[in-house]
C-alpha cells in the first residue's frame, strides 16, 4: 500500500509568492516547510498502519492540481486500485468546484474507491 499526499502547486502559488517576497524571495523555504508538514501527517499514518501489519510506504507529490498528481502518481507507478476520501461536495459548489475525488473517479486509469 502506498499513501500518497499531493501538495497543490496552485495552493503555493499566491501565498508561495507572498511568502518568498516577504522572506527576501526564498518561496522554496515555504515550499519545504509545506512538503515537511505533509511527511509529518503520512508518517502519522505509517506508524498507525503498520502497527496494525500493513506494509505502507508514502510520498509527497507536487503538482499543479491535486487530481493530476493523484492520477499521474498512479499510472506512472502502476496502481491498481485508488482509495480517496470525499468531503460529499454536492448541488452548485459541486458544480463550480468540480472536485478532486471526482477527478479522479472520472479519470484514472485503474478502479477509484471513494469514501465519505
Amino acid at each position: 500500500m502506498t499513501a500518497i499526499h499531493v501538495v497543490d502547486n496552485a495552493s503555493l502559488g499566491v501565498i508561495g509568492s507572498m511568502m518568498g517576497f516577504y522572506r527576501g524571495g526564498k518561496s522554496e523555504e515555504y515550499e519545504m516547510a509545506i512538503k515537511k508538514q505533509a511527511e509529518e501527517l503520512l508518517n502519522e499514518i505509517k506508524i498507525i498502519l503498520e502497527k496494525e501489519g500493513v506494509n505502507i510506504t508514502t510520498e509527497v507529490v507536487i503538482n499543479n492540481s491535486a487530481a493530476e498528481g493523484i492520477i499521474d502518481y498512479a499510472k506512472d507507478n502502476g496502481v491498481d486500485l485508488i482509495l480517496i476520501g470525499t468531503k460529499g461536495i454536492t448541488g452548485v459548489a459541486k458544480f463550480l468546484m468540480g472536485g478532486v475525488a471526482n477527478s479522479v473517479i472520472e479519470h484514472a486509469h485503474c478502479p477509484v474507491i471513494a469514501i465519505r
